[in-house]
């Protein structure tokens, strides 16, 4: 990859304005050369490049090198070039997506050459949105908040995050853990036991989440000798801060970087949407059984054949709603020298003898 200066300075201008390296591997020498912006891409000094194919292997993720060793290998045996997106390990262990494009050059010497390209924005906004697609189906799968919730946070700390919360906000203040999930289960409590009342003060988490309920806004916040998390506002329909969605990392993971921080807020906002949704269809729900109820106590007192029958019916009816084990109805019968007392769900003993009537000047039992 010899040029002239000219055009050299006006390609590395170009490279670098594209996130973009090239490079050369000679299958016969086993040289590796690279253009003076690739070593960046790969968490390196500018002018950076691997002694040799071996050392080229330890920048890639572990996890996506069986491929790209094998694209490349098959390159270097068929001719044939590939184009494929992996993972750089870089040593500040953040997440480096990169695109790879190779072709095989015979031209007296053969050569593997190619460019690579930092895709990290664009990977990470794609991976996003397919998460935030699997987070919007849990939440609309099921009728419970609770359940919502919970899996929500399961889906986080499982794919996106060591753990996730959503803290119930209580006026101007976080309160009590709604739910909570971490990739180790057995951290889950502990975690949910930091986020509680005088702990979150301790260890001065308390004020940043105070800013985020007051400003509605996305916040990081540093939990000493835990790790970072990010505090996202859940919103009610009139606008107030009803939830906190919480993300974190503990120290030994991957920094949480502003894509984190775009990802918590959409979970937030569909966080939002979900419990919006959940709330209106338990009002549906109440009302149909509020009107179930009544049509149930209508066709009763259609049925009733005394007086005393539908003073039973109404007791009952009253009971069913404030979930009361028993009650009763004192009313006057003509030319009687005390009131008549109907009871519902009392024992035949509690109801017999001297409860059967009240005399008028008496005080109610």
């Amino acid at each position: 990859m010899t040029q002239a200066p000219d055009t050299a300075a006006r390609l590395d201008a170009l490279l670098d304005a594209t996130q973009t390296g090239e490079w050369e591997w000679d299958f016969t020498t086993g040289e590796i050369t690279w253009s003076s912006t690739l070593g960046p891409l790969h968490g390196k000094p500018r002018g950076w490049a691997p002694g040799d194919y071996d050392e080229w292997k330890a920048l890639i993720h572990p996890e996506d090198l069986p491929s790209l060793d094998e694209a490349a290998q098959r390159a270097r045996a068929t001719g044939a070039g590939y184009e494929l997106e992996f993972r750089a390990a870089v040593p500040d262990d953040s997440i480096r997506w990169l695109w790879t494009r190779a072709e095989v050059v015979r031209d007296g010497d053969e050569r593997l050459v190619g460019v690579t390209r930092d895709v990290t924005d664009r990977r990470r906004r794609d991976d996003a949105e397919r998460f935030i697609a699997r987070a919007s189906q849990v939440l609309l799968a099921t009728t419970s908040a609770d359940a919502a919730l919970q899996q929500l946070c399961d889906l986080a700390a499982a794919e996106i995050a060591d753990w996730c919360l959503v803290q119930q906000v209580s006026e101007t203040h976080p309160s009590s853990v709604l739910a909570v999930a971490h990739r180790d289960p057995g951290r889950a409590d502990v975690i949910s036991a930091l986020h509680e009342g005088r702990r979150l003060r301790e260890n001065g988490a308390e004020e940043p989440r105070e800013a985020v309920i007051s400003t509605r806004t996305t916040a990081r916040v540093l939990l000493p000798e835990v790790g970072m998390e990010i505090v996202a506002p859940v919103l009610s329909e009139g606008g107030n801060v009803s939830a906190l969605l919480v993300l974190g990392n503990a120290p030994s993971s991957r920094a949480l970087d502003h894509h984190d921080v775009a990802l918590a807020e959409a979970l937030g906002r569909r966080t939002a949407v979900a419990l919006e949704r959940l709330r209106l269809l338990e009002a549906e729900r109440g009302a149909a059984r509020r009107t179930e109820a009544l049509q149930r106590v209508g066709a009763r007192l259609s049925a009733a054949a005394t007086a005393e029958d539908v003073l039973r019916v109404a007791i009952e009816a009253g009971l069913a709603t404030i979930g009361a084990s028993g009650g009763s109805i004192a009313y006057p019968q003509r030319g009687a020298a005390a009131r008549h007392r109907v009871t519902a769900g009392y024992s035949r003993e509690d109801a017999a003898g001297t409860w059967e009537t009240v005399p008028f000047d008496a005080d109610l039992p």
